[in-house]
């Protein structure tokens, strides 16, 4: 350092704590940083304009029914384009994530220190670097690399590659990582799923770089169907050349039973539209292809027209699909091919209640099961109308924690404690080409209730909603999928910090009709057990309903602006003072 410099060992002493901290996480050494954090008090964090942007979201389903494993979440539009919508007279709120309203995408923001680093024309390079998405002192989630190399990839992805990648969790949880990591993308090299009714039980996938193909992204993931292997034997699918709707049966699998194959691609059409494919291949064998494998197109686009103005227009086709009913659980539809306008309005605010109005238009042409027989319907058009009405009050609203370091303990954004109640009035109409369809109407009223702040160490979250809806059927469909069978509806669903980051959530749908054989029966549910933080979460959640159980992790991200703490060696903010 320059002569007179105040504190001239500061750096060395700096590179000593950088090359040991991240090393020790239990035995002798440093504190965690956590630890120190209540020892030394308040950091100055140097940051400031923080919000919550962008996130990484996965979901290992360990055992599920019929439907596609969501290994990466991307746009949920698919499957209300797919469904248009297929649950007459529910809520849809199980159908919303648990987690924040959040983009999920690509980190677009690290914070990172190292031991030293050479940059050349091709990579930086580093004996020691330590990244972590949390804009905050003591940062929750770090990322270490030991003799690192950071490479930039033709689609502008960055590839961080080390002799070694582990992650460390609050300081106190080593995580051993692959030794290639994507720093901006959500898709996993490796995964260990399950899946008992189109792969018979465990098996592997490996997801591929993304390749460049007509303009668009392709990715491919090879699967090894384990549970197969192992017993020598399916019954996923029904004997071969069999009709689609037949009953699978136990027989020896082939070679090609061994193996599967999920393709997505995706590539924008025009300034605005997007064209997206996917097939999902739960075997190879050519006996047994037709039977089990799910494709879907999707090409959506805005347009503007007269009176209306700018409204989504979509055309989709799919092969082999699941849709849940409520009380009839899931439903197949064995082809479908059609176009949908579509157009989500937000009226003006009126005094302090929010008006928002749905509706689509559509056109599809589908071959699926008929409710009495079971039977195939054949190729049938049907069009269809739906208009759904959504009004918010706010009835009281608390004030967010100023101090983000409180504020954002364990959650990537401020919780406002808050009191609302929304009404929703949902009308639809489908006609088919025999003359036949459905028009049924509902209302609905819906009360939330937020308290705390989750930022104290106990019992200081709690989010209740409660909610109902009723129906009135004038035409009842004859197909299953789209059919209105839950008429009364009770909707409960529950939110609570128990310990620290811990956190348990519960949502139920109960069949309230007095005229159901389904009366008092919940017809859907979710539980999950979470460890909520700020820079990320894990969750184990089941569904009974639905067959469905999982684990689901979460890399949170966030956009900033100032330089920031060190966060590797966490130091006291009187040291910072003094050394400036």
């Amino acid at each position: 350092p320059p002569l007179g410099c105040p504190n001239p060992d500061g750096h060395a002493r700096y590179h000593q704590d950088l090359d040991s901290l991240p090393a020790g996480v239990s035995g002798s050494g440093p504190a965690p940083p956590e630890l120190d954090s209540q020892r030394s008090g308040p950091v100055d964090q140097r940051v400031y304009g923080i919000t919550s942007r962008t996130g990484l979201q996965r979901e290992y389903h360990l055992d599920f029914q019929d439907r596609y494993r969501s290994g990466e979440t991307e746009n949920e539009e698919e499957g209300e384009d797919r469904e248009d919508p297929v649950i007459p007279a529910a809520f849809g709120i199980l159908e919303r994530s648990l987690e924040p309203d959040q983009t999920r995408g690509g980190i677009s923001h690290w914070r990172f220190q190292a031991e030293a680093v050479f940059l050349t024309p091709e990579a930086w390079t580093s004996p020691l670097v330590v990244l972590t998405n949390d804009p905050l002192t003591p940062a929750q989630l770090i990322l270490e690399g030991r003799d690192s190399q950071v490479r930039e990839q033709s689609d502008g992805s960055l590839i961080l590659t080390s002799a070694t990648n582990r992650g460390l969790l609050d300081g106190r949880l080593s995580v051993p990582l692959p030794r290639r990591i994507a720093l901006d993308s959500s898709r996993p090299s490796w995964a260990l799923l399950s899946d008992r009714n189109r792969r018979d039980g465990v098996y592997i996938e490996r997801t591929l770089a993304p390749h460049s193909v007509l303009g668009g992204e392709l990715i491919l993931s090879p699967q090894l169907m384990l549970g197969r292997a192992l017993s020598g034997t399916t019954d996923a699918y029904p004997p071969g050349h069999s009709s689609p709707e037949a009953e699978p049966v136990r027989q020896v699998i082939s070679v090609g039973d061994l193996f599967g194959l999920d393709v997505r691609y995706r590539r924008p059409v025009g300034p605005q539209g997007q064209l997206r494919l996917r097939a999902d291949f739960s075997t190879l064998s050519p006996h047994h292809v037709p039977n089990r494998t799910r494709a879907e197109a999707n090409l959506s686009h805005p347009l503007t027209l007269p009176l209306l103005g700018e409204t989504k227009a979509t055309l989709s086709a799919a092969y082999h699909f699941s849709v849940w009913n409520g009380s009839l659980g899931e439903q197949d539809v064995y082809t479908a091919f059609g176009g949908f306008l579509e157009k989500d309005y937000q009226f003006p605010q009126l005094g302090s209640v929010r008006n928002r109005l749905l509706w689509r238009l559509g056109l599809q042409n589908i071959n699926t099961t008929v409710f009495d027989t079971k039977d195939l319907s054949g190729n049938t058009w049907r069009a269809s109308g739906y208009v759904r009405l959504t009004s918010t009050l706010p009835i009281w609203q608390g004030e967010i924690l100023e101090d983000s370091t409180q504020a954002l303990r364990y959650v990537p954004r401020p919780i406002r404690p808050e009191v609302s109640l929304t009404t929703f009035s949902i009308a639809h109409s489908s006609s088919y080409d025999d003359h036949s369809g459905q028009r049924y109407y509902t209302l609905g009223i819906l009360s939330d209730v937020a308290m705390g702040h989750f930022s104290r160490p106990y019992l200081d979250y709690t989010k209740l909603s409660i909610g109902g809806s009723v129906s009135a059927v004038e035409q009842i469909s004859r197909f299953g999928f789209d059919r209105a069978i839950d008429l009364g509806l009770l909707h409960i669903s529950w939110t609570q910090q128990l310990v620290g980051p811990l956190l348990l959530s519960t949502s139920m749908s109960y069949n309230v009709d007095g005229r159901s054989e389904k009366y008092g029966h919940r017809i859907d549910s979710l539980f999950e057990i979470k460890w909520q933080r700020r820079a990320y979460n894990v969750g184990i959640f089941h569904s009974p309903e639905r067959g469905l159980t999982g684990l689901r992790i979460r890399i949170n991200g966030f956009d900033w602006r100032g330089t920031g703490t060190p966060f590797i060696p966490y130091t006291p903010s009187s040291w910072l003072h003094d050394n400036r």
